[in-house]
């Protein structure tokens, strides 16, 4: 499936809720772009720009939030401190937990 399907007010809802989430840790996560192929890039803000559980949170919590939207097929998240062997490997010890649910998102 491509992007055209993206509904990019959809996209941001999500990360706005996904940075009200971070905002407790002083940092939040923003939208960067959407293409025509479904590809959202988002980037770190605030605290989480430095944060060693960087990693982590993007394959928890970003990536599998935008993911789950119709259209959406990756998500690329700019500032990465790992390198995609490490990232693979950090997916796979993951998927071992449960996901933790997602707020419920405000319209508008």
């Amino acid at each position: 499936m491509g992007g055209e399907g993206v509904d990019r007010e959809a996209v941001e809802r999500r990360v706005r809720s996904v940075g009200r989430m971070m905002s407790v840790h002083r940092g939040g996560v923003e939208l960067a772009g959407v293409d025509d192929q479904g590809t959202v890039e988002v980037r770190y803000t605030g605290m989480c720009t430095g944060c060693t559980y960087r990693p982590v949170c993007s394959e928890v919590t970003v990536r599998p939030a935008l993911l789950e939207l119709e259209g959406v097929v990756s998500v690329e998240i700019h500032g990465g401190r790992i390198d995609e062997g490490n990232r693979a490997r950090l997916v796979a010890d993951l998927e071992k937990w449960p996901r933790p649910s997602m707020p419920r998102e405000e319209n508008g």
